[in-house]
């Protein structure tokens, strides 16, 4: 008996349960996808850096160093076990020529050669060994691997060096868009050529490995109370590093953790509605086998046992697809960072999955039964022939409204209120697609803009200029600045200049501060609190170093200007990724501190000709850095912003295909449980059509009113929710840019056609109804 009714059960009901499966089956897909990659990633990161020997703190210098200085340096701190001194050999892009007809003269990179070190820093081939090019051989950056300007096999010219693509390279400090600066490798005998050359310029890499890691912001802080060499970018730690190699892969990994989290439930309401359907359609046979004294857990199990069966299926085949779900982003991981077996525990975290959803469907699939555990045999009957699981619904009264053309909306309201907590699950889940699918696309809106480079910590401008890592800054830029202010392309220009200061932290230990002077009322930087620092006796802090040293506006720092104790106000905090995110901003002037660089901004009057403008100042202006804002933008976030592409796309599909499978099941439960109801509006003289118009129009209702909520919770929660996931980078208080025609038309316009046209698919049933049955148990 018990077989028979589940194969009568499976047969009548085949879409649904195949609907079930399929959602159960992309929750654990998901789920077990998103659990193996974190674990990959976390691995292959580790495992990348350890085979790579990554510097524990790297800091960039131009110019002379002094090597029994930092000798003694190390002597003084047994923490560190290793330190070296490498060149890199910059040279501008368009003097790397590719075959004679290109050049990397468009990259915003910062391109420099190097040979391979000795100690640790090693740049690894394809196989994760340290690469070792031979004369007249050189291995790429895996960045322009990735893009394709430079190929395996291509001819690079640069200078007298004639080089031929040998392979890429892993840079555990530079693989990364996000990183301004790449890495060629080339022999030890072509790098001492190439440092004969007048275009190129060489760079000081130093480097240190510590014992332990907790030792690393120790010897950091060591080195800048030294005062050792330092004119470059801040010294890079080892988190650092790791964090930036993971940046684009844990945000893939992130919105799919999240993307899991609202399948499951809304795969745990489908289910539940599935079940109520499936009960309410099913009460006589209930009762019927009440009334023959089968047990509670027989009946269990004639309703339950199909569902566990599925979630045993959907469980074996979501392990065998996530795998291949997942293969395309370890593909790049392994492109990355290389082959990294997957560990073990990483089984047993899936296992947990596994085991924690299949709890929670046991849960979830029992409650809806157990109302008739206590149920006697008569109340199941009584039950049974008021068609409904609630005894106290009533049949709705007949009124028709006054105003004739308002009886569609009418009915279609009261079949809502008929139904309020069906209504209300199927709103909330909706508004919850809705979400999902609005979120990534206007994250992705956001980025784009072009006013989203002032979260990063540059105003919005156009070209900007740098001078750095060369004698006497000071002077040069007082001299472009005047030259630049004669140009009349040029609609505005700023000049700010970047030094250190040093303070007394809570420990009472000596910090430096990297701040930036000049006046910040032009290309303005977004600030999350407070202004822009107007008198010398004011400073702004960066969202992360405000955390570290714990202020807020209205608090004050004291650093040291020239050699006297200055007390400064903070104004404001703003949102800043250069230079680790740790830096101010301040206006007064200083005589004795070094300029580390000087940066101009430049905002042009007609951007039609910015391309001109700016090859016409690289010949003028050869040994300084300039550099196409809106370029260098997308050349760094290139890799992020097509993720980012890539999660829209495939979100907002995802969410049409399970509007569309909801709403087929929720039409098809409520038209169930109205099916006396509708006898009746038969009875009337109510066509098929006007009653299908009824229940379209309650769910046109309910997905626009959906929608209307997804747009509150968007600018709200969703905004919330972004800053959340940026506040670690350095960017707070982040302002949505709503992409209006996707959020307010096409989004709407999909959706509803979706839920429309799988309610009107799902009425079709309102042709077949049996109105004399019906009518038959209304009347007795």
């Amino acid at each position: 008996m018990f077989q028979r009714l589940i194969k009568n059960d499976l047969k009548e009901n085949k879409v649904s349960m195949l609907v079930i499966g399929l959602f159960l089956l992309l929750t654990l897909t998901l789920s077990f996808a998103a659990t193996r990659l974190t674990v990959s990633l976390t691995s292959s990161i580790e495992r990348f850096v350890e085979t790579a020997k990554s510097p524990h703190l790297l800091q960039m210098h131009s110019g002379n160093v002094d090597r029994k200085r930092m000798q003694n340096f190390v002597q003084q701190h047994p923490e560190i076990a290793s330190w070296q001194l490498t060149d890199f050999v910059n040279v501008e892009g368009s003097a790397i020529r590719i075959n004679e007809k290109n050049s990397l003269q468009d990259s915003s990179q910062d391109n420099g050669f190097s040979s391979q070190n000795q100690n640790f820093d090693f740049l690894l081939d394809q196989n994760n060994q340290p690469a070792q090019p031979r004369t007249g051989q050189v291995f790429i950056p895996l960045y322009y691997y990735n893009s394709g300007k430079i190929k395996i096999g291509d001819q690079i010219r640069v200078g007298k060096l004639q080089l031929t693509v040998q392979g890429f390279i892993r840079d555990a400090q530079m693989n990364a868009g996000l990183v301004s600066s790449k890495r060629f490798l080339i022999s030890q005998t072509d790098l001492q050529i190439l440092k004969t050359e007048a275009f190129a310029s060489n760079e000081n890499l130093i480097a240190f490995r510590v014992h332990k890691l907790s030792q690393i912001s120790t010897i950091e802080q060591a080195y800048k109370n030294a005062e050792l060499e330092s004119n470059g970018p801040p010294m890079i730690t080892y988190p650092t590093i790791k964090m930036i190699n993971g940046f684009n892969d844990a945000l893939v990994i992130l919105v799919m953790g999240l993307l899991v989290m609202a399948i499951i439930g809304i795969t745990f309401l489908y289910m539940r509605f599935a079940l109520l359907t499936k009960i309410q359609e099913d009460l006589q046979q209930i009762a019927v086998m009440k009334v023959m004294g089968l047990p509670q857990s027989f009946i269990n199990r004639v309703y339950l046992t199909k569902y566990y069966f599925c979630l045993a299926l959907a469980t074996i085949a979501g392990w065998e697809l996530s795998f291949l779900l997942s293969s395309p982003f370890k593909k790049q991981m392994a492109l990355s960072m290389g082959q990294s077996p997957t560990p073990f525990y990483s089984y047993l975290l899936e296992m947990l999955v596994a085991l924690l959803l299949c709890l929670l469907v046991f849960w979830l699939t029992a409650r809806p039964l157990s109302s008739f555990k206590k149920m006697t045999p008569g109340q199941a009957l009584r039950l049974a022939s008021s068609n409904s699981l609630t005894e106290t619904r009533s049949t709705p009264k007949m009124g028709l409204p006054t105003i004739p053309f308002l009886d569609r909306p009418y009915f279609a309201l009261k079949t809502i209120l008929s139904h309020k907590k069906l209504y209300l699950t199927i709103l909330f889940i909706v508004s919850l697609i809705s979400l999902l699918i609005l979120l990534p696309a206007s994250l992705y809106s956001t980025v784009m803009d072009k006013n989203f480079i002032q979260y990063l910590g540059a105003g919005q401008a156009d070209v900007l200029v740098d001078i750095s890592q060369t004698e006497d800054i000071d002077t040069k830029a007082a001299q472009l600045l005047k030259e630049l202010r004669a140009d009349k392309d040029i609609a505005e220009i700023n000049q700010y200049q970047s030094q250190n200061f040093s303070y007394q932290d809570q420990q009472g230990q000596t910090q430096q501060l990297r701040v930036t002077l000049g006046n910040h009322a032009g290309f303005p930087v977004k600030y999350s609190q407070g202004r822009y620092p107007k008198n010398e006796h004011e400073i702004a802090l960066s969202k992360l170093k405000a955390e570290e040293l714990k202020l807020k506006v209205g608090d004050s720092l004291t650093l040291t200007v020239d050699g006297q104790a200055r007390k400064l106000k903070v104004v404001g905090i703003y949102s800043d990724l250069t230079y680790g995110g740790k830096t101010a901003k301040a206006v007064f002037v200083t005589k004795q501190a070094q300029t580390l660089n000087s940066l101009t901004t430049i905002r042009l009057k007609d951007t039609s000709n910015k391309a001109q403008k700016i090859n016409e100042w690289k010949k003028r202006y050869s040994n300084y850095k300039l550099t196409d804002v809106e370029d260098f933008f997308h050349q760094t976030f290139d890799d992020t912003l097509a993720m980012l592409r890539l999660i829209q796309t495939s979100v907002f599909w995802t969410g049409l295909g399970i509007v569309f499978i909801l709403m087929t099941l929720f039409v098809y439960m409520i038209f169930t449980k109205d099916q006396a109801d509708l006898a009746l509006y038969r009875m009337l003289g109510f066509g098929s059509e006007r009653l299908r118009s009824h229940y379209l129009l309650a769910v046109c209702f309910i997905l626009m009113l959906a929608l209307a909520i997804a747009d509150l919770l968007l600018l709200s929660l969703g905004q919330e929710v972004c800053s959340l996931l940026l506040s670690s980078f350095g960017i707070s208080k982040l302002q949505l840019i709503i992409n209006k025609s996707l959020t307010f038309l096409w989004t709407p316009l999909a959706l509803l056609l979706s839920g429309l046209t799988a309610a009107h698919i799902s009425l079709r049933a309102l042709n077949k109804l049996e109105i004399g049955r019906y009518l038959k148990e209304h009347s007795s």
